[in-house]
């Protein structure tokens, strides 16, 4: 198994991602990718105001703080657009 490094980056260069991204999507994908992106900015304002750039430890942070908000994991998965692993 080969580890990746992720490094961190900025919240408006992840807003871009997301915008070029979802352009490129159907019109729901693109709605579940704005919605992404606006729970993550709030989050991220409510949890780390003073952030300049995203880690991984603040979207492992985020994601747990919405299944603990009661979001499904099926929701969350299509919201950070990951397919759900196979059975």
């Amino acid at each position: 198994t080969e580890l990746i490094d992720i490094k961190p980056i900025s919240i408006q260069t992840l807003a871009d991602i997301f915008r070029s991204k979802a352009s490129g999507l159907s019109s729901a994908s693109a709605k579940n990718y704005r919605i992404a992106l606006d729970s993550l900015r709030n989050y991220m304002a409510v949890q780390y105001p003073l952030a300049k750039e995203i880690e991984l430890g603040h979207i492992q942070d985020w994601c747990a703080s919405m299944l603990i908000r009661s979001i499904t994991v099926k929701t969350l998965l299509s919201l950070i657009h990951i397919s759900e692993p196979t059975r």
